[in-house]
């Protein structure tokens, strides 16, 4: 893809100061003839972020360069990295303080500087760093000014391949993005509607407006949604299956009916012929149909749950089965006691709290301290129907054991309880609990993890709340 003069220049001026070190400069140098192009840039740098060296052959001479590289326009302003004052200080300093040559291993005396701005040298810049320099004699030590559009013309006669292989780039990048744009308009036929907002919708995130506020279309509870790198699949749920944060002990429902549903569209691809009750599973949206069906699917199976392909995972799910009955149970109490939004509230101020709470705790933590809890305290109003006061804290104490009966004790590494003063507590014994397949994980996928076991936690204790004659029981 050839670019344009323009696409030249801004591309240079969005490039870090690094980039243009690395990337641009070093290279371009060696092209224009310059010898050991080094970069220097670093914290006692004196001045030189380059430095390189220049062969006299008529009169056996080596002179010595040094490159003061700024990113975007070098201005007139006596303050501010990008000031003249500041560049001048660098082409001073690059004169007046020798170095250590790496590979000559003596020390080197700058003879000239080359001065390298990504943008423009505005009016004043030059001729206030000149006036400076000429005042104290030292007007001969600029060897160069290369602005952007001198950059740019530098590198059209001395290094073009530079430009080839941006434009490769970025008709790589353009053609991503025409996929994902692609994905897009797919998902937007499901959020948006109307055709018209729908446009306008992708028109602004094709022209890089990708703060577009899409929650305000369409209620997301609803969907589902699996990102590939070239496809993008949406699938949809009842919307009687999504409050929010209303797990159950077994199963997240949403989750569960996805995988499910990825299940019975692997099976098709695999086997001669469409069976009726897997496709009817890939249409229904509410997840009690979603169980019929799957007994319906037993019926084409054999005694190992097979039918010419394994199809045990659609048909073996009494987790959900479970998971639907304990969600339509403590949906119905909080309709019924007018609580669904204070839950809800719940949840998302336990997230707000726990999620930072989680990486500190591990930075401060290491695996070898097992005994430490994290917990959340908080208070409510049932009666509000409000948060009133809520916090993290941590504690040491051993977790006791629960049973002796394994080589492996098992132990109470989770509680949830109501202290005397009635606020809510849920806490866990963290480096304790551990993580599957725990290695290789980042922080940030630890917390997600874990935020799964406070949430059911909290659940759990917030219902028992509800009905304290008959507390939950804990699987």
């Amino acid at each position: 893809m050839l670019m344009t003069a323009r696409e030249k220049r801004e591309h240079l001026l969005d490039l870090s100061e690094d980039a243009l070190r690395r990337e641009v400069l070093i290279p371009l140098l060696t092209k224009l003839g310059f010898h050991d192009p080094i970069l220097h840039h670093h914290a006692g740098e004196k001045g030189k972020d380059i430095v390189c060296k220049e062969l006299d052959e008529k009169f056996g001479r080596t002179r010595y360069l040094a490159v003061v590289v700024k990113k975007g326009n070098i201005t007139g302003s006596a303050s501010g990295s990008s000031g003249y004052f500041t560049v001048l200080n660098q082409i001073k300093q690059a004169i007046n303080e020798p170095y250590k040559h790496i590979y000559e291993l003596r020390e080197v005396h700058i003879d000239q500087v080359i001065v390298v701005a990504s943008g423009d040298f505005l009016p004043t810049a030059l001729e206030s760093v000149y006036a400076t320099l000429k005042a104290e004699r030292l007007d001969k030590a600029i060897r160069e000014p290369i602005d952007v559009s001198r950059l740019v013309d530098l590198l059209d006669r001395n290094f073009p391949e530079y430009w080839k292989a941006i434009g490769n780039e970025t008709a790589s990048l353009v053609r991503q993005r025409n996929t994902l744009l692609n994905n897009i308009a797919k998902l937007l036929k499901v959020l948006v509607p109307d055709p018209a907002v729908r446009g306008t919708v992708l028109n602004r995130l094709a022209a890089d407006e990708l703060d577009v506020e899409l929650m305000s279309y369409r209620d997301f509870a609803r969907y589902m949604v699996d990102v590939g790198y070239r496809q993008i699949s949406v699938e949809e749920i009842d919307p009687a299956f999504t409050v929010p944060y209303l797990n159950t002990d077994h199963e997240a429902i949403k989750a569960s009916v996805f995988a499910l549903k990825k299940s019975v569209q692997k099976a098709l691809m695999e086997i001669d012929g469409e069976i009726e009750p897997l496709r009817r599973i890939l249409e229904e949206t509410n997840p009690n149909e979603i169980l019929g069906l799957c007994h319906d699917v037993k019926y084409h199976t054999n005694s190992y749950g097979k039918m010419g392909v394994d199809v045990s995972d659609i048909i073996n799910n009494a987790d959900l089965a479970s998971g639907l009955q304990q969600y339509k149970e403590r949906r119905e109490l909080l309709d019924r006691l007018g609580q669904s939004d204070l839950y809800v509230t719940l949840m998302e101020d336990m997230h707000e709290q726990i999620r930072p709470a989680l990486m500190l705790f591990w930075e401060k933590h290491s695996r070898k301290d097992r005994n430490w809890w994290l917990g959340y305290s908080v208070c409510l109003s049932l009666q509000d129907k409000a948060v009133v006061r809520s916090s993290t804290y941590e504690r040491a104490q051993e977790p006791r054991i629960l049973s002796e009966d394994s080589h492996l004790p098992d132990r109470e590494t989770s509680k949830g309880f109501v202290d005397r003063d009635g606020a809510m507590h849920v806490e866990y014994a963290v480096n304790w609990y551990g993580l599957f397949n725990e290695e290789g994980l980042s922080l940030e996928e630890k917390v997600e993890q874990f935020m799964w076991q406070y949430e059911k936690l909290l659940a759990e204790t917030f219902f028992a709340l509800l009905i304290p004659e008959e507390p939950q029981k804990r699987n």
